[in-house]
Formats: structure tokens, sequence, C-alpha cells
């Protein structure tokens, strides 16, 4: 895993159910963020 330091941060997605949504919180995730994510579905 590559250190990007945001470690421990927080981050909202929008649209986190499929998609791009989706692929954005899973790296994130990796990298150790917290997540809010939000969907329709």
């Amino acid at each position: 895993m590559i250190d990007f330091g945001i470690s421990g941060r927080k981050a909202l997605i929008c649209g986190g159910a499929s998609g791009l949504g989706y692929g954005w919180a899973e790296a994130l995730a990796t990298c150790g963020v917290k997540l809010i994510l939000n969907s329709r579905n």
C-alpha cells in the first residue's frame, strides 16, 4: 500500500453504491480514510 498521507481523514462519497463512487470508496478505504457513503439505492 502506498502512503498518500490521508490515513485517518474523513470523506463523503455521493453515489457510493456502484460505479465510480464505489471505486473511489474502495480505494480510499484501502488508504485508511473513514467514509460516509450516500446513495439513492
